[in-house]
């Protein structure tokens, strides 16, 4: 029958005597994935551990997106920020040979997938794997080779990758959705100001919606990346691909025509 917080303590308390007794016996690692999705009251338990655990054989690793969020962690003496990028070409490439089981894969293949993946390895991985299916991607292990059987920018998505990507989109509200189908259709970097002239044009209103907003939902989804005050940038090559392909063939030709007057 205890109020709200006395349960939010008592539960806090719990957990950190857990924490305490497990560690004296192994060391426990902890791994926590799209921190800044936490609500308040998480991350207030997670800052409390985060003090903790220097006293306890316990090792907590988290990852976010949105690092500002996180900046007074940083602060704690323990406490250490690595930042994590793409697979640098030669990374790639190993992973490829690894897939296809043949070597020297050429230098153009491995940028051409590098740059659509901005070498995410879980992309590269479908991306490969679908090309293989698809016959776009011609393995000859007699001679140690790999080709192309046509243009990688004119093979369809994996299914795998564009499922991945259609889940991420599924995220969003209808207002959002509706801003990044018009963005598909613009040149990188998108500009609020260009996307709001498009918008108007296309539905006719654009005052009921916060653009910024509806951009910096997409960033906290992972879906766009803002490289500048008023530029954006899709996380991923890819994504831009699978709104584009989801978008009626007549809609996008109104959308091209509008962009050109």
């Amino acid at each position: 029958n205890l109020p709200a917080r006395g349960r939010s303590d008592q539960f806090v308390r719990i957990l950190t005597t857990v924490l305490e007794e497990s560690s004296k016996t192994k060391p426990i690692a902890i791994f926590l994935d799209h921190v800044e999705k936490l609500d308040p009251a998480s991350l207030g338990l997670l800052h409390f551990l985060l003090e903790k655990v220097p006293s306890f054989s316990v090792a907590l690793c988290l990852a976010s997106r949105e690092i500002r969020f996180f900046e007074m962690f940083f602060q704690l003496p323990h406490v250490q920020k690595m930042e994590l990028g793409g697979l640098d070409p030669d990374a790639v490439r190993r992973l490829i040979e690894e897939q296809v089981e043949v070597g020297g894969i050429p230098d153009g293949i491995v940028q051409g997938i590098l740059e659509r993946t901005r070498g995410n390895p879980l992309l590269v991985i479908e991306m490969v794997a679908g090309l293989l299916h698809q016959g776009v991607l011609v393995v000859d292990a007699a001679r140690n080779a790999v080709t192309l059987s046509r243009r990688l920018e004119d093979a369809g998505l994996a299914d795998q990758v564009h499922t991945y990507f259609i889940s991420k989109l599924d995220r969003v509200d209808y207002n959002c959705r509706r801003i990044l189908n018009h963005s598909a259709v613009l040149p990188d970097p998108i500009r609020v100001d260009e996307l709001e002239r498009l918008h108007r044009r296309l539905e006719f209103e654009s005052g009921a919606i916060d653009f910024v907003e509806q951009l910096r939902k997409a960033v906290a989804q992972g879906i766009l990346l803002e490289i500048a005050d008023g530029a954006y940038s899709f996380q991923h090559p890819i994504i831009k691909d699978v709104l584009y392909e989801n978008i009626a063939f007549e809609t996008r030709r109104k959308m091209h025509r509008e962009m050109g007057k």
